[in-house]
């Protein structure tokens, strides 16, 4: 097969008879072959390119499959530099597999996506892992979420941030990452995804995304693979303290006191898990400080959007996102994170006493209003010390003040409110729209009083400059929630050229372990980690 880069498709031209009509022909009029030669068409990529507004164009990557005879002509002629073409050549991801059964078989605590691919990849490789899970399974989780998005009462065991998925099942779904996928690991994800319900056009879509409703079914279906390959799974059962054996692990404690053997332990806990963390260092695992940004979820319709970004044009268009990025002459960043199209503003609390928010969508992204965090790095200045946990104390800091300006429920505040004296005009008309943007309880609340005075102006700086990047950003923002706190861990949980901690037989891996940011590559890590547990076992010859 041959590959073929920047192919340019104007937006809105369609054959009805067919959708790949006009790409065939396109393809065959650069080749200037006649397209009944074109044998096969794969798209592994496609992008909108809306740079030149209001003429928006589709850039696809293809291969081509063509008579063998055909494709060395056309490849003779491209080493001539006359046609945009090569030789393609797949990088494809293998799964791999034990010598012998593990005896006790490996542990993978977190069932988020660094977790659950973890335990994926030993349930596939035969090592038979049990993955174990603080949360509740799927259909127990749905619901105790949907009665704290109800009532504000959360359960500190089951919630947005701790059950069978993790975080990033009630979250937009994103699966774009800046990483390079040499080994073929992202292509594995994606096709894993698309076996187990996601539709394929996530294999080539630029800016790929799930949605909380098809998550929810996918991990799932996950989970009954890996059981089906042997592994089990334990939800409800957090991980409590290691028994460790003159510095490896010989077993861990779960549910006040009950011991299951394991000699290797995936630590894929997330970023919320805060007393864990906490006991992890007590057992002097090691750890340090990890930057990290808080700021606020911001609200505009998502209409505004799709105008900035396309060009008021009428084609058939997915709901527009954006990327922010600005620079105080302070010294600090500001930029948008998680950025939601057609999505919700999510209450995100994972223990009483905390407003925390996240941002979420469906599959289809069809709200009318479009989400974001505008978040600003946190500094060494802005920690109280230099000690591990003194970032986890400023997130807990701001999201305690935030529950008590909402009086328990999530503060929001009118963008021109934040941005200005703090005065509501119409607290009706927040309360209003916030009843169609945000999921949870909400209270009008001056949010300007939880940031301590550097993050806020910092933050006021980095929204009004990013109006140069979309005109009227800052002035269209409809609402404001407080806080998002969680962009990522603060501690970093430190480990070796081969995955493994300072505690031998610990594999910390993940967002919370301090190595991802985001679906994509905390997934990817589960999986680098597995195998070089895998490849660890092999060295060494660790197998019971």
């Amino acid at each position: 097969m041959i590959l073929i880069r920047d192919i340019k498709i104007k937006a809105g031209q369609r054959d009805p008879r067919s959708p790949e009509a006009v790409l065939r022909k396109k393809i065959a009029d650069m080749l200037r072959i006649d397209p009944a030669e074109i044998m096969e068409i794969r798209i592994l990529k496609k992008s909108l390119d809306a740079r030149k507004k209001p003429d928006l164009f589709f850039i696809y990557q293809t291969t081509v499959k063509l008579s063998p005879e055909k494709e060395a002509k056309l490849l003779k002629t491209a080493k001539a530099g006359r046609l945009p073409l090569e030789l393609y050549q797949e990088t494809t991801f293998t799964f791999p597999t034990v010598k012998r059964q593990l005896s006790p078989p490996p542990v993978v605590a977190g069932s988020g996506p660094a977790g659950l691919f973890a335990a994926y990849v030993l349930a596939k490789a035969g090592a038979r892992p049990l993955l174990i899970e603080r949360g509740a399974a799927m259909d127990v989780r749905k619901a105790k979420v949907a009665a704290f998005l109800e009532t504000g009462d959360v359960d500190p065991k089951t919630n947005v941030q701790f059950g069978e998925g993790g975080a990033g099942t009630f979250s937009d779904g994103k699966l774009s990452t800046g990483n390079k996928d040499r080994a073929g690991t992202h292509q594995a994800i994606l096709q894993t995804f698309v076996r187990h319900g996601a539709p394929a056009s996530i294999l080539y879509e630029n800016k790929p995304h799930l949605g909380t409703d098809r998550l929810e079914q996918i991990v799932v279906s996950m989970r009954e693979e890996i059981i089906k390959l042997g592994g089990s799974v334990r939800f409800n059962t957090k991980l409590e303290d290691l028994v460790l054996s003159d510095g490896r692990l010989t077993g861990i404690l779960v549910n006040g006191g009950q011991e299951i053997a394991a000699k290797q332990l995936i630590l894929a806990i997330g970023h919320s898990a805060r007393d864990t963390f906490r006991m992890l260092y007590d057992r002097k695992l090691q750890m340090c400080q990890k930057p990290f940004a808080v700021g606020v979820r911001v609200v505009h319709e998502q209409s505004f959007i799709n105008h900035t970004q396309y060009g008021g044009t009428a084609f058939d268009l997915p709901a527009a996102d954006y990327k922010l990025t600005a620079h105080t002459p302070e010294g600090r960043s500001v930029y948008s994170f998680c950025m939601c199209p057609g999505g919700y503003v999510i209450s995100a609390a994972s223990a009483p006493g905390q407003a925390v928010v996240n941002g979420m969508s469906y599959s289809g992204r069809s709200g009318p209003f479009a989400n974001a965090a505008m978040v600003v790095n946190v500094l060494p200045e802005d920690l109280e010390n230099d000690s591990v946990f003194a970032g986890l104390k400023l997130q807990e800091s701001l999201e305690q003040k935030a529950y008590r300006l909402g009086g328990g429920q999530i503060p929001v505040q009118s963008g021109k409110a934040f941005l200005g004296d703090g005065l509501e005009t119409d607290t009706a008309a927040l309360l209003s729209l916030a009843k169609d943007a945000v999921k949870g309880k909400v209270a009008p609340a001056d949010l300007r009083y939880i940031f301590p005075k550097p993050l806020l102006h910092a933050l006021w700086e980095g929204i009004r400059l990013s109006d140069q990047r979309i005109h009227g950003f800052s002035e269209e923002i409809r609402l404001v929630a407080g806080v998002e706190s969680r962009t990522s861990s603060p501690v970093k949980i430190l480990r070796d050229d081969a995955y493994e901690s300072n505690i031998r037989g610990v594999y910390p891996c993940g967002e919370g372990a301090g190595y991802a940011g985001g679906i994509m590559s905390a997934a990817a890590d589960g999986i680098r980690t597995a195998c070089a547990l895998i490849q660890h076992l092999e060295q060494e010859d660790l197998y019971g």
